[in-house]
């Protein structure tokens, strides 16, 4: 009722009063006390069981120091433990703080699930890229391999390179046995590129698998890329066609030739070859081209002076008649006529610029059987000394005479530059065949000079198209510039055994029609294989010998060694200014090629090598 007291409640409020009136009386031992006792007496049991809680009311200059001093279980309660605060205040108090340190763990769950998450997250992105940078590098290793290999031979390429792809892939993925495991088919793609260069493309897959996230697998593909240059190349091949070769020997030269043939022609065309069998003279004989002897040949060539007797008696108009021995038995021996520093004019257009060779034998018995023959009566004359080349109408004795195909020009004729293998297989079954159908004729003094002219002739561009050799009007190729895009090189088959190695300076190179010629004799070999030698390589014409031969330690050849120390004293000094470097001319021990044909073969190897690694090149471009 309105005016009566509430029961409980005055005392209530008195006690409130008193406690007040206790915190503002000063402490019994110093008015700079921090705080007063409080009577733990009608207080809450949680407030009895911490006897000496504290409240301060000192100048703010010592409530720092009053904290401090306070129990840390008393400082935390000291907001629940002011004037007025009931027990049943005080207990709520209480529970909220126990319910607020619960509250924190499902918090810290969360943070830790959150945290594992990422790391997981993070350390498979982490295992995929490591894997898809291992993979790369297998790649770009495979790449590169095919692209070397391709460069040594493209023979059944796409076959090898598919299998060498994966070996090199799979050997390049280190220790990690679960990335090998995960790997899937690994490819070759080859294109061209807008230089026609080759390219190879190596694609490569794997499964990568998210351990730890959870996430689904993917599958991840690799590429790497390359392009291989690979320089043109043309090679004369310079073969000796003595009919004084045993079979055996003529045998294994044509299996020592076609192994290197076999081993440098592409499919894709870049490298091109031609063959130059070489006796005395060289045949340019071709049944595709019936005219080239008139076309070749110098206006005066045909009805040369020394024959006038022959054309009267016989009714044949020219050298060029195919009633000629030559021309039946399917030669044309032609020649410059070389005066000393004369370098066989091989880099000029075959134009009205040879002269045409014959043979005509002091006697009968000179002439080989069944050879293609023409008798004449007639005055000797020298058809190369103008003093005995006397002129018409002179006194001088008339008698038969003879013009017989000549033995020092081979059967087998040159093969200008091809890329076909089947043609140059066929080039040295035919010079064993015709070697060995001839054996033991022998034939003319051999001439290494005028066969490495003739080779140098089938390198230079001048030669091209119908006016030449025929064939394709771009090749041969221009002469290299310094910057690699082709290369041309001759590599001669040398014998020294022969009878007189030394004939550079005999009917080879002699003007015919009673006209001088300068720098005859043996006393100018070396001179003139010089001056060969510079021109080729002031085109930047290679060369390499390969010399097969008797060795001066050998004293069980006799004369067949004095030809072959004669070869080094004279025609090597001449010829190692076409080389780059010493080893480019080596010398076999034996008597025929039988007898080297292993070193040889593997000497070879070792030159098509060098020939597939100058100028070209292998490049990563992805």
């Amino acid at each position: 009722m309105p005016g009566q007291r509430r029961p409980g409640l005055e005392p209530t409020r008195a006690r409130q009063r008193r406690a007040q009136d206790g915190l503002r009386q000063p402490h019994a031992q110093s008015r700079s006390a921090i705080g007063c006792r409080i009577e733990a007496a009608g207080w809450p049991a949680a407030a009895r069981q911490n006897r000496e809680l504290t409240s301060c009311r000192t100048s703010s200059r010592h409530r720092s120091q009053a904290s401090a001093w306070l129990p840390s279980e008393s400082r935390a309660m000291k907001h629940c433990l002011r004037p007025g605060a009931s027990s049943r205040g005080f207990g709520r108090c209480r529970n909220n703080r126990t319910s607020q340190d619960g509250a924190v763990a499902p918090m810290m769950v969360l943070a830790l699930i959150s945290g594992l998450i990422v790391v997981g997250f993070a350390v498979d992105t982490l295992r995929m890229t490591s894997d898809a940078s291992q993979l790369k590098r297998a790649t770009d290793a495979a790449a590169l391999a095919i692209g070397r290999e391709y460069l040594r031979s493209d023979k059944q390429f796409d076959v090898v390179s598919q299998t060498l792809a994966r070996d090199y892939v799979r050997a390049n993925l280190g220790l990690d046995s679960e990335l090998r495991e995960t790997l899937g088919d690994v490819h070759v793609i080859r294109a061209r590129n807008a230089s026609d260069d080759a390219t190879f493309e190596v694609t490569a897959q794997f499964t990568s698998k998210a351990a730890l996230s959870g996430n689904p697998a993917q599958t991840i593909t690799v590429r790497s890329k390359v392009e291989a240059h690979v320089a043109f190349t043309e090679v004369a091949l310079v073969l000796p066609a003595f009919l004084n070769i045993t079979p055996e020997s003529a045998a294994a030269m044509a299996r020592i030739s076609q192994n290197f043939a076999e081993s440098i022609i592409r499919n894709d065309g870049h490298v091109f070859m031609s063959v130059v069998p070489h006796d005395q003279r060289v045949n340019v004989y071709d049944p595709r081209d019936p005219g080239r002897i008139v076309k070749w040949a110098k206006p005066e060539a045909s009805n040369p002076k020394e024959l006038e007797d022959f054309f009267k008696d016989t009714g044949i108009k020219s050298l060029a008649s195919p009633d000629m021995p030559d021309l039946r038995s399917q030669r044309i021996c032609l020649l410059r006529g070389l005066d000393l520093n004369d370098n066989y004019f091989w880099d000029q257009a075959p134009s009205n610029q040879f002269y045409i060779g014959y043979w005509w034998p002091d006697t009968l018995a000179n002439a080989p059987p069944n050879s293609p023959s023409k008798f004449w009566q007639g005055r000797y004359r020298d058809a190369y000394s103008p003093e005995e080349c006397p002129s018409e109408g002179s006194e001088e004795a008339v008698d038969e005479r003879v013009i017989v195909a000549d033995k020092g020009c081979p059967l087998s004729s040159i093969l200008p530059l091809t890329n076909n293998i089947d043609e140059i297989k066929r080039e040295f079954n035919t010079i064993k065949g015709n070697i060995t159908t001839f054996e033991g004729r022998d034939a003319g003094n051999p001439n290494y000079g005028f066969a490495m002219g003739w080779a140098a002739m089938t390198l230079a561009p001048s030669f091209r198209g119908r006016a030449g050799w025929g064939g394709s009007p771009n090749i041969p190729f221009d002469f290299d510039q310094g910057n690699d895009a082709h290369q041309k090189v001759i590599i001669s088959f040398i014998k020294t055994t022969p009878d007189n190695f030394f004939s550079d300076s005999d009917l080879s190179v002699k003007y015919t029609g009673c006209k001088p010629t300068s720098g005859i004799g043996v006393n100018y070999i070396t001179d003139r294989y010089k001056s060969l030698c510079k021109s080729l390589r002031e085109k930047k014409i290679r060369s390499y010998f390969l010399v097969m031969g008797p060795d001066e330690t050998d004293g069980m050849f006799e004369k067949p060694l004095e030809k072959s120390r004669r070869f080094r004293g004279v025609a090597q000094k001449g010829f190692e200014i076409c080389t780059e470097k010493k080893s480019d001319i080596r010398y076999f021990r034996g008597r025929g090629f039988n007898e080297v044909e292993s070193s040889m073969q593997t000497h070879l190897v070792t030159i098509a090598s060098e020939l597939k690694q100058r100028g070209s090149f292998v490049r990563l471009v992805q």
